[in-house]
C-alpha cells in the first residue's frame, strides 16, 4: 500500500491560515504541516495546534523570502532589503547564487530554535517557503546539513538534476520518494486531486507528498499573500468526505513524515 503525506504549508502565516490547516486535519486528509516561524502569529498558533491537534505532524517551513528575519538584519546582508525585510521571491530567485548559504543556515537555525522553544520538541521535517532552500546547490547543502543535525527528513526537491541527486545520495537524509505539486492555483480542484491520487496509486514510488495550502481567508492573508481564494477552495476539497472515500479505493494510506 502506498503512503501519502498531505502537507499543509504556511502554518502561522495568519490566524486564518492556521485555522484552515487545523480544520484540514481534523475534518480532512491533511496529516502534516510546516510552520513559518518568522511570522508574528506563528508562536501563538503553534500553541493552539499543540492543544487542539496534538497528533498532527509539524515541521518548519524555512523562510527566506517573506517577512522579517529572526536574526538582526545586519547579520544577513545577502538576504534582506534596505528596510530589513527579506527580499521577495522575484529578487531572491533572480540571482540565488548571490545568497550566502552560511547566512541562510544561521537564520534557519534561529527559526528551528524558536520552534523548539514553543513546542518543546524538534521539527518532524523541514521544507522551505517558495522552495527557497532548493534554489542553489549551496543552499541545498545547507538544508541537508541542518536536516542531518536535527536527524529529520526533508521535502523531496522539485528539481531532479544530477547535482541534486548526488547531494541527496551523499547526505543520506530521508525524504519522500516523490513530490506532487499539481494541487495548486487553478489546478486546485477535486478532479485534479483525484487525478493525483490515481497517479500515485499507479506509480512505482512508495511514499509521496502532496503540497497543499488550505486556509480560512482573513484580512491579514489578503495583505501578505496573493494566493488567497484558492486556499479556501483547497480547504473545501481537502475536507470533502468524497475525497477521503475516493482515497480509500486507491490503496493509499495517509501518513506524516514520521513514516520515514
Amino acid at each position: 500500500m502506498k503512503r501519502l503525506i498531505v502537507n499543509a504549508d504556511d502554518y502561522g502565516l495568519t490566524p486564518g491560515v492556521s485555522e484552515g490547516i487545523r480544520r484540514a486535519y481534523t475534518e480532512g486528509i491533511v496529516r502534516s504541516t510546516t510552520a513559518m516561524m518568522n511570522q508574528p502569529p506563528a508562536a501563538r498558533e503553534l500553541e493552539t495546534l499543540l492543544q487542539d491537534c496534538p497528533a498532527l505532524g509539524v515541521g518548519v517551513h524555512l523562510t527566506l523570502t517573506a517577512g522579517f528575519p529572526l536574526l538582526p538584519a545586519a547579520q544577513l546582508p545577502s538576504l534582506v532589503s534596505p528596510d530589513g525585510r527579506f527580499w521577495g521571491q522575484e529578487h531572491f530567485f533572480a540571482h540565488p547564487e548571490d545568497i550566502a548559504a552560511e547566512q541562510a543556515l544561521a537564520e534557519w537555525h534561529a527559526q528551528v530554535q524558536l520552534f523548539t522553544q514553543v513546542t518543546g520538541r524538534r521539527p518532524d521535517h523541514l521544507d522551505a517557503h517558495h522552495h527557497s532552500a532548493y534554489a542553489s546547490p549551496a543552499l541545498l547543502e545547507a538544508l541537508l546539513s541542518l536536516a542531518r543535525e536535527l536527524d529529520c527528513p526533508i521535502r523531496a526537491p522539485m528539481n531532479d538534476s544530477e547535482t541534486t541527486r548526488k547531494l541527496l545520495a551523499a547526505s543520506a537524509v530521508r525524504h519522500p520518494d516523490a513530490l506532487c505539486l499539481d494541487f495548486y492555483g487553478e489546478q486546485a480542484t477535486a478532479e485534479q486531486l483525484q487525478l493525483c491520487l490515481e497517479h500515485i496509486a499507479d506509480s512505482k514510488f512508495e511514499v509521496w507528498e502532496i503540497m497543499a495550502h488550505p486556509a480560512v481567508v482573513d484580512p491579514l492573508l489578503r495583505q501578505v499573500s496573493s494566493y488567497t481564494a484558492a486556499r479556501e477552495r483547497e480547504l473545501a476539497i481537502l475536507t470533502n468526505p468524497e475525497i477521503a472515500a475516493f482515497l480509500s479505493t486507491q490503496q493509499i494510506s495517509l501518513a506524516s513524515f514520521n513514516c520515514l
